[in-house]
């Protein structure tokens, strides 16, 4: 099940890894509900989370409800998703393409 980012709390503790297994890769979809590619992403990303179970977790943070965090992460484009394991940022990928955001899930999980 992918979980939406509720506060800037909340992201914050996910992407320094609290309460989270340090080996569990974390992705965040940086989104909005008016962006059609994010829509048809989330769809697709979200049933890869049922194949890799407890090691790989999936949020999704709506950019037009935070802006400032888009901001700070200079997130210009949707869908964007940002990759994190052991508290620590490790990639960035721009676009709608499932297979390559599979295959980076795989490389890094």
């Amino acid at each position: 099940m992918v979980s939406s980012i509720t506060s800037v709390q909340e992201y914050e503790d996910i992407t320094l890894g609290k309460n989270v297994d340090p080996s569990t890769l974390i992705v965040i979809e940086f989104g909005s509900v008016t962006c059609t590619n994010t829509q048809m992403m989330n769809s697709v990303v979200g049933k890869f989370q049922a194949d890799f179970k407890k090691s790989f977790k999936l949020y999704k943070l709506n950019i037009k409800e935070f802006p400032e965090i888009a901001k700070s992460l200079n997130i210009k484009s949707t869908p964007t998703y940002k990759f994190y394991k052991n508290g620590k940022d490790i990639l960035k990928f721009v676009g709608a393409d499932p297979a390559s955001i599979r295959k980076l899930i795989v490389a890094n999980v």
